[in-house]
């Protein structure tokens, strides 16, 4: 539509076109201004100078549109009782007088067009109950006297109130009707324009995103090309909903939206399915294009979200299918990738992948739906138990603590690995009640050792730690086992501890005596400032850094990297574990850095609590031999 044609049937042009013709109308009572007084001659050359006036206004600045619309509102009203009263006064016996009331309804139409229904039935009964009033107050007292052509007249005023009253009656009827209609209209193209678009991102809905995949499909089987099917999931989304609460977690969804828009091309459909799901659909790419599509996802997660004013670590799990290669049906494309969503998953998180079928094989292709019941029922009957991996300190081979890993032996799917079981806790949030019966196992074990005077760590999931009875947990499990808080040690990552509020909670973790200390150090966002006023008694290396150590070159890269965690650690006075150790080179090397705490499948496999402590009995004097050379 062009401009000339959009301002025509704009609400602007009508509101002028009715004013115009009231400004118009105004002048024809002047032809016959001659026989009437003065001041009734004023008003009525007043009259059409106000509405030019307020029509020039308008016309000149758009902005005005509230003066204009009450200035036309208010001199409709006031200008008819006025000229009724002068005619009153002046001409008692004039027909005319009463001809005043037959145009109430035109009025009417005024004000509906100004003011609306509802505004315009209040003028417009103001205007009629004045006019009716003045009349009827002039007749009604003589109504015994009146003869001839005077009873003439009051009968024309009660038939021309009657033609008013039917007249509003007659458009009031047809207003509604036409507001009902548009208001039916209004909806069925909201709710239809609701049904395609997520009203709180503006990306397309799952009901869109479906009619795309299809059209998709066929574009690509008429054309002979191929497309890309992404499932996407944002990480840790549920913390930030149960910490911050749900008008910060719209917000993350919000600011995620708007990376995933930047990060793809015009070309490319954007969705969100439900929750913190989200899906694309790259047209006319191929396997290399999804990589690079991919990298661009994860470059511009780099940068933390912010929640609340404070900066938040933006991670997402992606999964990827290509037409063809992983599925020729939409079922089949958004099954694929929502598996490779899923060893995204399980593999740390952050990461995309593209699917293979290969890795859908074993308990890692276990469906979601059932990993999510049978992982319910598991931690109801408290079949998830730990096993114990020993920390060694230095050359002397000395048994310092042991790391608590949690270990599941369904009965049908078999050994079930916690990269796979975890995040499905953390993610339904039965991680909870599983960290808590984990940690009560853990202190009551320790505590059976308590004379060895031996650590036990325990990982915590960022889904425990960020509840606020956290802490409390804690201490009661330290006060039903007995065992003494020193010898507890909770591991955290770096994204858990640098949160908002964690300090806190370190703090009174802390002045319980319980140590705390960093997992994976080296993997995050960590800023030394903030790590350094941290309540924390140490961190365990990367695994990473030290799986890149090789016999061909082990002194290049790795061990300077290990070298300045180590110094590091001894400027801020904490303890270094080297975990993930598992071949004589990379031992070395780490003895070689500095790092005195070990801890990997060289040293020793997780051990059941009846081998550990079998391992303990060995011990001469509190030294415990390595489990290969024992």
């Amino acid at each position: 539509m062009n401009q000339k044609a959009a301002f025509y049937s704009s609400k602007r042009f009508i509101f002028l076109l009715l004013g115009g013709i009231n400004a118009v109308v105004g002048w024809l009572p002047l032809l016959e201004a001659s026989q009437m007084p003065v001041i009734s001659r004023t008003l009525i050359t007043l009259n059409p100078l106000l509405y030019l006036f307020l029509f020039l206004v308008y016309w000149r600045w758009p902005r005005l549109e509230p003066l204009y619309v009450w200035g036309n509102a208010v001199l409709s009203v006031v200008m008819p009782l006025l000229l009724i009263t002068l005619d009153l006064l002046n001409h008692p016996d004039n027909l005319d007088v009463t001809s005043h009331v037959i145009y109430i309804p035109l009025f009417y139409i005024t004000t509906l067009i100004f003011l609306g229904l509802k505004r315009g039935l209040v003028a417009t009964g103001m205007v009629f109950v004045g006019a009716s009033t003045l009349l009827l107050s002039h007749y009604l007292p003589h109504v015994a006297e009146l003869q001839g052509l005077q009873l003439v007249y009051f009968k024309m005023v009660i038939k021309f109130c009657i033609a008013s009253l039917m007249g509003i009656a007659f458009l009031t009827a047809m207003t509604l009707f036409n507001e009902n209609q548009v208001r039916g209209r209004v909806t069925a193209e909201l709710t239809a324009e609701l049904a395609l678009k997520d009203t709180l991102t503006g990306l397309d809905s799952r009901k869109l995103f479906h009619e795309r995949l299809e059209g998709a499909l066929l574009r690509a089987q008429r054309n002979r090309e191929s497309f890309v099917v992404m499932f996407i999931d944002l990480d840790y989304f549920k913390q930030v909903n149960d910490r911050f609460g749900h008008q910060a977690g719209d917000e993350v969804l919000r600011q995620f939206a708007d990376r995933i828009r930047q990060a793809v091309r015009k070309s490319d459909a954007v969705a969100r399915l439900s929750g913190d799901e989200f899906a694309i659909i790259a047209h006319e790419a191929g396997l290399e294009d999804a990589t690079l599509l991919g990298d661009k996802i994860m470059a511009s997660l780099e940068a933390p979200l912010t929640v609340l004013g404070e900066p938040h670590p933006a991670s997402a799990s992606i999964g990827i299918s290509v037409y063809q290669e992983h599925g020729k049906t939409a079922s089949a494309l958004l099954v694929a990738a929502d598996q490779a969503m899923y060893q995204s998953k399980i593999h740390g998180r952050g990461r995309y992948t593209v699917y293979c079928a290969d890795a859908q094989q074993g308990s890692e292709g276990i469906s979601r739906t059932v990993l999510e019941r049978e992982l319910q029922h598991a931690v109801e009957q408290k079949a998830i138990h730990l096993h114990y991996q020993p920390i060694y300190q230095g050359e002397g081979q000395d048994l310092v603590g042991m790391e608590a890993l949690a270990r599941w032996n369904h009965p049908t799917l078999g050994w079930v690995p916690p990269e796979v079981f975890i995040p499905v806790a953390e993610d339904t949030g039965v991680v909870v009640e599983l960290g808590r019966q984990l940690l009560l196992e853990a202190c009551t074990h320790n505590k059976r050792w308590e004379e060895r005077g031996l650590v036990v760590s325990v990982n915590v999931s960022p889904v425990q730690f960020n509840r606020s009875d956290f802490v409390q947990t804690v201490q009661q499990v330290l006060q039903w086992t007995g065992l003494p808080a020193h010898l507890l040690e909770l591991e955290l990552t770096e994204r858990t501890v640098l949160h908002e509020g964690a300090r806190e909670s370190l703090q009174a973790l802390q002045s319980l005596g319980v140590r705390v200390s960093l997992d994976d150090f080296g993997s995050g966002y960590s800023s030394l400032s903030r790590l350094q006023d941290l309540p924390i008694s140490g961190f365990k290396i990367d695994r990473k850094f030290i799986q890149d150590i090789t016999g061909r070159d082990p002194l290049k890269g790795s061990r300077q990297l290990i070298q300045v965690v180590v110094q590091l650690a001894r400027v801020m006075n904490l303890k270094v574990v080297a975990e993930g150790v598992e071949t004589q080179v990379q031992l070395e090397t780490v003895l070689g850095s500095g790092c005195e705490c070990i801890q990997g499948h060289l040293l020793s496999d997780s051990l059941p609590p009846e081998q550990f402590e079998r391992l303990l009995q060995k011990a001469e004097g509190g030294v415990v031999p390595f489990l290969g050379q024992a």
